[in-house]
C-alpha cells in the first residue's frame, strides 16, 4: 500500500471516529438537558436552574460540528424553556417540559417517566429527604398525601412532615389507580417537590414507599372494595408497577386509623373529644398494663379494629365486625329490621341476615329516615323532605336537619341511628374488653359531636346498657376522633416503617 493511500485511509478513519464521538457527545448532552428540565416541580432555586441551563447552552454553542440551522433551533428551544422556567418562578412541569421534546420520543410521557434511565447517569448528590405516599380511601372520600422525612429522623422514628395533600370524591373515578394518577398530576402541577428531589426519586437509587388504607378486607396485599363495587380488584404489585414505587402496601382502613391513633397519642397530638371518662385510679392501673384499645367507626360502612400490645408496640388486628347480625333492642327497631330485610334481601333468595353495618352507616341513616317517614307520614317536614329527595348525600341532610329541630322526624332518625350505633360499640367493648380506650372514628361521628355532647343520654345509655356487665363498659374511656386525617397519618406510619425495613434489608 502506498504512503498516499495509507494517509487517505487514516484520515477517513479519523473523520469517522470524530463523527461518531460528536454524535455520541450530542446524544449525551441532549439526555442531560432532558433529565434537567423534563421532570419537575420547582428547582432548588431559579438562578441555579438558569446557571445550569446556560452552561448546557454554552456547551452546545461551542460544538463546531453543529450546523447553523441546528444551532439556531437550539437557541430558540433553549430560550423558550428558560422563559417557561422564569414564568413559573424557576420550575417547569413535567408535561410542559415534555411537550418541548415530545417529537423526539416514540413513547408517551408516562412511559418515559417510568422506563427512561436518563436520570440514573446524573450525579444527584446525597439524599436529603425520603418521600412516602400515603392514602386513606373509603367508600366516599379518598385522601392522599406526600410525606417527607430526613434520614436522621427516619432512623430516630420521628414523625414525618406532610409535603402535599388532596381530597377527592371516590364516585368520580373508576379505579384506585385513577385516583392516585390524578393526585400525582395535581402534585406535579402544583410543584409539590423540587426538581432535584423529583430526579432523585426517578433515579430509583433512592427508595420510595407507599401505604394505602382501603375500606375492605386485605389479603396477600390485594383487596376488593366492599362499598365501591364498580372498582376492580386492587393489587399492591400492580400499583408498584404503575407508580414506579419500590413498595406499595395495602392495609385495612381501620388498621390505618388505629395506627394513627397510637402514633398521635404517643406524641400528645391525638385530636379527640372525651365522651366517657373513667375513675383516675382505674385509669392509671390500666395504662401501666397497656391494655387493648378498640377503634370503631361508622362512615360509608362500619369498621372495627382491635389494638393489642405485643411487648414493643401496639399491633392492629382487623376484623369484619360490622357484618355481624343486627339485633333490635325494642319494638320499633324490630320493625326496621323487617323493613331492611324486604329492601335488601328479597333479591338475594330471602336471606334473613341484615348486618349491623346496614344501619350504622351513611346509607343506614338514609334507610332509617325512609322507614320512619313511611311509618309516620303525618310528621314529614315538607321543606326538609324535599331537600332530602334532591340531595346526593342524603344522610347529610338528615343529620343537619335532625340536629336543628328535636321535634322533627329527622331528629327521630338521628336518635335511632345513635342508639343502634352506641349499642354496637357496647357489644364490641364486651367482646374485646378495651380498657385502653374506645376510639370512635369514621365520617359520621365528628358531624354529630356537638349533638352527642349536648344530649349524651341516648348515646351513653345504649353503650352502657349491657345488663350484668354494664359496670365493665363504664370503666372504659370513650373518645371521639375529630380529625379526618388520623387514618392517613396511620398509613404514613406504616409507609415509614416499610421504608426503614427496605433500607435495612438493602444494607
Amino acid at each position: 500500500m502506498t504512503a498516499t493511500t495509507m494517509a487517505a485511509t487514516t484520515t477517513t478513519s479519523s473523520n469517522n471516529n470524530n463523527s461518531k464521538r460528536c454524535r455520541r457527545s450530542s446524544r449525551c448532552r441532549m439526555a442531560m438537558i432532558l433529565a434537567c428540565v423534563v421532570v419537575g416541580m420547582t428547582a432548588t432555586s431559579g438562578s441555579e436552574l438558569e446557571l445550569r441551563s446556560s452552561k448546557l447552552s454554552s456547551s452546545k454553542l461551542t460544538d463546531s460540528k453543529l450546523s447553523s440551522s441546528k444551532l439556531a433551533s437550539s437557541k430558540n428551544n433553549h430560550a423558550n424553556i428558560l422563559e417557561r422556567l422564569r414564568l413559573r418562578g424557576g420550575g417547569s412541569t413535567l408535561s410542559v417540559a415534555y411537550g418541548n421534546y415530545s417529537s423526539q420520543f416514540s413513547h408517551s410521557l408516562t412511559q418515559w417517566w417510568f422506563n427512561s434511565s436518563s436520570a440514573t447517569s446524573m450525579n444527584l448528590g446525597e439524599i436529603e429527604k425520603y418521600f412516602m405516599l400515603a392514602g386513606d380511601v373509603g367508600g366516599t372520600n379518598a385522601r392522599l398525601a406526600i410525606y417527607s422525612v430526613t434520614p436522621d429522623n427516619l432512623t430516630a422514628g420521628c414523625v414525618s412532615s406532610e409535603v402535599y395533600g388532596r381530597k377527592y370524591k371516590v364516585r368520580h373515578f373508576g379505579s384506585l389507580a385513577a385516583v392516585i394518577g390524578q393526585f400525582l398530576k395535581d402534585a406535579e402541577k402544583d410543584q409539590a417537590i423540587s426538581l432535584r428531589e423529583y430526579l432523585q426519586i426517578k433515579s430509583r437509587r433512592y427508595p420510595t414507599t407507599a401505604c394505602i388504607a382501603v375500606a375492605g378486607h386485605v389479603t396477600n396485599n390485594q383487596v376488593k372494595f366492599t362499598n365501591v363495587r364498580k372498582w376492580p380488584l386492587i393489587r399492591g404489585t400492580d400499583l408498584e408497577r404503575q407508580l414506579g414505587i419500590q413498595k406499595v402496601q395495602l392495609i385495612n382502613d381501620f388498621c390505618a386509623l388505629s395506627e394513627g391513633v397510637v402514633a398521635m397519642e404517643a406524641i400528645g397530638l391525638c385530636d379527640c373529644q372525651s365522651v366517657q371518662k373513667t375513675p383516675l385510679l382505674n385509669s392509671r392501673k390500666r395504662r401501666k398494663a397497656r391494655p387493648p384499645m378498640l377503634v370503631i367507626g361508622a362512615g360509608t360502612g362500619l369498621g372495627e379494629c382491635l389494638m393489642v400490645w405485643n411487648g414493643k408496640n401496639y399491633h392492629a388486628m382487623p376484623s369484619e365486625g360490622g357484618h355481624v347480625d343486627f339485633s333490635p333492642r325494642n319494638k320499633v327497631q324490630a320493625e326496621i329490621l323487617e323493613f331492611m330485610r324486604k329492601k335488601y334481601n328479597c333479591s338475594q333468595g330471602g336471606s334473613p341476615h341484615v348486618s349491623v353495618e346496614r344501619l350504622c352507616s351513611g346509607q343506614g341513616i338514609q334507610d332509617i329516615y325512609e322507614f320512619l317517614r313511611k311509618k309516620y307520614p303525618s310528621e314529614i317536614d315538607i321543606e326538609a323532605d324535599t331537600e332530602f329527595e334532591n340531595a346526593i348525600e342524603k344522610a347529610v341532610v338528615v343529620t343537619n336537619f335532625g340536629q336543628r329541630d328535636r321535634r322533627s322526624l329527622m331528629n327521630r332518625a338521628v336518635e335511632m341511628f345513635l342508639s343502634i350505633y352506641a349499642a354496637e360499640i357496647g357489644n364490641a367493648a364486651l367482646k374485646f374488653l378495651p380498657f385502653g380506650g374506645i376510639y370512635i372514628g369514621g365520617g359520621i361521628a365528628p358531624n354529630l359531636k356537638d349533638y352527642i355532647e349536648k344530649y349524651p343520654g341516648t348515646f351513653l345509655t345504649a353503650v352502657r346498657d349491657k345488663g350484668r356487665m354494664s359496670h365493665l363498659v363504664r370503666e372504659m374511656p370513650i373518645k371521639l376522633i375529630l380529625s379526618d386525617g388520623m387514618a392517613i397519618r396511620g398509613a404514613e406510619t406504616v409507609a415509614r416503617r416499610k421504608l426503614l425495613k427496605f433500607l435495612d434489608d438493602r444494607d
